[in-house]
């Protein structure tokens, strides 16, 4: 999967980049190496929003979440791409 990670008004350090590839690496296995993933990640006035967008062959898997940490933002985020991407492969393969 081909994770592409852009910022606005937010630091990125190697930490983060690592954390990033990390968290979406637990989604690889449901996509073939062509998959494209966006994750954005903005920071606001209180929240830092992490956006997570995954192409694939005609198929559009997003998640949006903010929280005042970026982490907690992540985490969450991945879960709620987890939870549809295995909603949608149970419905496909049933």
């Amino acid at each position: 999967m081909n994770i592409r990670l852009t910022t606005s008004k937010f630091n990125v350090t190697p930490d983060v980049t690592e954390r990033v590839n990390q968290k979406l690496g637990k989604l690889e296995k449901f996509f073939p190496a062509d998959a494209q993933a966006n994750v954005h990640i903005v920071e606001q006035k209180n929240n830092v929003k992490v956006e997570i967008t995954i192409f694939n062959h005609g198929l559009i898997f997003r998640a949006e979440v903010a929280d005042k940490d970026y982490l907690c933002a992540l985490d969450e985020a991945e879960d709620r791409m987890l939870r549809q991407i295995r909603k949608n492969f149970q419905y496909r393969f049933q």
